[in-house]
């Protein structure tokens, strides 16, 4: 279970990442720490995991590099675009002998191909950033298509099992994040609008202190 558990973790502390740096309405939590603990935590736990299981690295790799193809902003951040090569060097650590296809059988490859379709077309079919749409989708295919694929038994793939823990973490954060920005952080921009005016007072002193403080260097 230790490595469903990182599996699982990974894929939130990615999501969780993501949402920081791009929406918005959760500005209020990033911070140069708490970015870079996510970051770390992702490292190490997807790092963990593939070391584990070679095929859940090479499965997760293609199924991101199809999203590439599809979404050019995607990995337009300088750490999402590095990502790109410096999980690439696992490709090179990895031992090659670990078995990849084994225990895979017919199930698990309709799945994974499943999930290729998924990653290429989802943002296809939702471009937007934030929308009920978005929202749908994600609680669909990032957290109940996953469940329900780890309650079969003819699912044998562990790469495949510890993939849909990454995309059920991936998911939750996903889904928690969607319904905040629509439901309970829309009214945010509002309370920024009205600290504006307190914002722009202060110039206006500092203006009338300078004279003053001009006649006493006079004197």
């Amino acid at each position: 279970m230790k490595y469903e558990l990182l599996s699982l973790f990974a894929g939130a502390s990615c999501k969780l990442y993501d949402d920081l740096d791009d929406n918005e309405l959760t500005a209020w939590l990033k911070t140069p720490f708490i970015m870079e603990l996510l970051k770390g935590f992702h490292y190490i736990s997807f790092t963990c995991v593939s070391l584990h299981n070679a095929a859940f690295f090479y499965f997760n790799y293609f199924l991101n590099f199809l999203h590439l193809l599809t979404n050019k902003h995607a990995y337009s951040n300088p750490y999402e675009k590095s990502v790109i090569f410096t999980f690439g060097i696992l490709f090179f650590i990895l031992n090659k002998s670990e078995e990849v296809s084994v225990d895979f059988n017919l199930y698990d490859s309709m799945t994974f191909l499943f999930g290729c379709l998924l990653m290429y077309t989802e943002h296809l079919i939702c471009p937007d950033e934030v929308s009920i749409k978005k929202l749908l989708c994600r609680v669909i295919f990032f957290v109940l298509f996953p469940l329900g694929t780890l309650w079969m038994s003819w699912i044998q793939s562990s790469a495949i099992k510890y993939s849909c823990w990454y995309q059920i973490g991936y998911g939750i954060i996903s889904v928690m994040v969607q319904y905040y920005s629509l439901f309970v952080g829309k009214n945010l921009p509002l309370v920024l609008e009205e600290e504006e005016p307190t914002l722009n007072e202060k110039p206006p002193l500092v203006k009338e202190e300078s004279p003053a403080s001009a006649k006493i260097v006079s004197l």
